[in-house]
């Protein structure tokens, strides 16, 4: 199963939506809040090369299939879940 790790912050519009269908969705996610634990949003910049805007997808973290999605766009989501 891919496993799916986002970075979010509280105040996010987009990083909510994703939330509500990952959480209707049937796959486990491990979410991270990038103003709560500064040290994820280091990690975060790292995965997207210096990118600060959230929400960040990472599907199948720290493997040879790491996808890194910036951004939340429900089709391609949806697109990168199909890929797994």
């Amino acid at each position: 199963m891919i496993r799916i790790t986002i970075y979010t912050s509280p105040t996010c519009l987009f990083c909510r939506q994703l939330r509500d269908l990952l959480t209707l969705s049937e796959h486990s996610f491990t979410e991270y809040n990038v103003i709560d634990e500064p040290e994820r949003l280091t990690e975060m910049r790292r995965l997207t090369r210096g990118v600060s805007a959230v929400p960040v997808i990472v599907f199948d973290k720290d493997t040879s299939d790491q996808r890194v999605l910036i951004g939340f766009d429900s089709d391609s989501f949806e697109v990168m879940l199909s890929r797994a």
